[in-house]
């Protein structure tokens, strides 16, 4: 201790120089602790702004994925696919119209807009494109997803005739086939028969167009072998998947026991159990109908049906005692299925396999989901 006060004692100039050094290498060091902690605030600063701004993408893409599948829910609610699936101006395509446009907030603020189009598929309501946008919850991030859905029909298998039967078929009265697109009016497992006034026509004045004892269907072996055949899964998978009426001759209940009329359900599949009598138009054109009828079948007055009508083996005739007319093809399940009355079945595959988005579910195409 006394050696260095003596040391200081006589080199004051070193004591002077050795306390600047120490002063410089202080402010030094602050300086780059101030530097430090500058540069950590601004990095914590950034970082809070990244992981707040991949939160927020995060909620708008989640947003927008809730929005594609809640666009695809409503495709397949039969009033809200009637609001979207709307071309008025008959141009092939879907218009673009408020009601197609569809937004909502979900739980936790976020949002969403879906849209419908299908501007890559004209003519072809039965492909769709939905676009869903998402926001955050403080709108300030977005994102875009895309989807394409397709019908899935009802009916896999298009039959090719005007009435087709597992067995036998029998027209009794005034019963007129027509059918000049394929040129087959009837084709049976077993035989056809034309009495009373019935006829067959085709393009070809020498061809009534029937084809019986067809091996095809003869090798169907039981009628659920037969109803597979046409929609590819069991009876009771279609019941589920479709609208169900229980009828009473013309007294009709939904599925929820509240009278209705079939008649109400165009565009639709509908499964009706019990004899049926039906007195107004079912379907359209745009929107045919796929009447599955586990009973027999009466069309009253002038009934006109868009679409197909598949009798079940419960139900061995259809009776027309107005003018009723079948636009598409009739298929019957009964050894002996009678057809008889006023009633023409002319054939129509575009209301078999309807055109305007039509009969089926929609299910998501693979390979076309994209978020760019």
């Amino acid at each position: 201790m006394s050696g260095n006060l003596a040391f200081n004692a006589t080199n004051p100039r070193l004591t002077f120089e050795h306390g600047a050094a120490i002063l410089a290498i202080t402010l030094i060091l602050l300086f780059s602790l101030s530097l430090i902690t500058f540069y950590g605030a601004r990095v914590g600063v950034t970082e809070q702004k990244i992981s707040a701004n991949e939160y927020r993408a995060k909620q708008a893409f989640e947003a927008a994925q809730a929005g594609l599948e809640i666009g695809a829910a409503y495709l397949n609610n039969r009033i809200i696919r009637k609001q979207v699936l709307t071309d008025a101006d008959n141009d092939g395509l879907i218009d673009h119209q408020q009601v197609n446009i569809t937004s909502g907030t979900l739980p936790n603020n976020t949002s969403y807009m879906i849209t419908y189009n299908n501007d890559a598929w004209r003519n072809d309501l039965r492909l769709i494109e939905i676009n869903s946008v998402g926001w955050s919850d403080d709108k300030s991030a977005s994102a875009n997803i895309r989807q394409a859905l397709q019908v899935i029909p009802l009916l896999i298998n298009i039959t090719d005739a005007g009435v087709t039967s597992r067995e036998n078929i029998i027209m009794d009265g005034n019963i007129e086939l027509i059918n000049t697109a394929t040129d087959i009016t009837a084709k049976a497992g077993g035989l056809v028969t034309l009495l009373g006034d019935s006829q067959a026509t085709t393009s070809d004045t020498g061809d009534n167009g029937i084809e019986e004892n067809n091996p095809e269907l003869q090798g169907l072996l039981t009628n659920d072998d037969f109803f597979e055949y046409f929609f590819g899964v069991t009876k009771s998978d279609t019941l589920l998947q479709n609208i169900h009426i229980t009828c009473n001759e013309s007294s009709c209940l939904n599925q929820d026991n509240e009278p209705v009329n079939p008649g109400e359900y165009p565009g639709e599949n509908i499964w009706i159990t019990g004899d049926t009598t039906i007195d107004s138009n079912m379907g359209t054109e745009d929107h045919p109908v796929i009447l599955i009828v586990d009973g027999n079948l009466t069309l009253a007055g002038d009934s006109s049906i868009w679409g197909l009508i598949y009798i079940t083996e419960n139900g061995h005739a259809i009776h027309a005692p107005g003018n009723g007319h079948l636009h598409g093809a009739l298929i019957a399940e009964n050894s002996n299925f009678l057809a008889n009355g006023n009633l023409a079945i002319e054939y129509d595959v575009s209301a078999i396999t309807p055109p305007k988005g039509g009969n089926g579910l929609f299910a998501k195409v693979a390979g076309t989901w994209r978020d760019f």
